[in-house]
């Protein structure tokens, strides 16, 4: 196993191993990456979503909900490790997972029976029409105090 030190993260989508758990610490994990991306997909969310709807985050499990009308969700963003499908925290018509080595997401809809299906994952961006119109190069997820921008 390779030190932490000399621990360079390219861990294929959904792929990871014990060996990579154990260079990951909290502090990567935590501070400031779920902090720098929940603050700045809330900021693009508020910007771009009609005024109608509610852009809460928080921190412990690192999450970010868009709710509607009558606290209604919308849409459940959860931050994590990996992209791998994990039901939402709080099921939404439509969830995102941003997985963060490498930075990915993973774009699912909710299905009529319930279940979720996956209509898009990228390493690249998040580009969507619903619920609302976004385009966003998830490199500019890393912004002000991230350490592995």
């Amino acid at each position: 196993m390779t030190s932490p030190d000399e621990y360079t993260p390219e861990i294929p989508l959904d792929s990871w191993t014990i060996d990579d758990l154990d260079v990951i610490t909290t502090e990567d994990i935590r501070l400031p990456l779920h902090e720098s991306v929940l603050v700045e997909l809330a900021a693009r969310i508020r910007r771009i979503a009609p005024a109608t709807v509610t852009v809460t985050t928080e921190a412990t499990p690192p999450e970010l909900r868009v709710t509607g009308a009558n606290s209604t969700p919308i849409l459940s963003i959860e931050i994590a490790v990996d992209t791998g499908f994990m039901p939402p925290l709080v099921p939404a018509p439509h969830y995102w997972r941003i997985g963060l080595l490498p930075l990915a997401v993973a774009v699912y809809v909710k299905l009529p029976t319930g279940e979720y299906e996956l209509t898009d994952r990228s390493t690249r961006e998040i580009r969507v029409t619903e619920p609302f119109a976004l385009y966003l190069p998830l490199p500019e997820l890393w912004t002000r105090g991230s350490d592995l921008r």
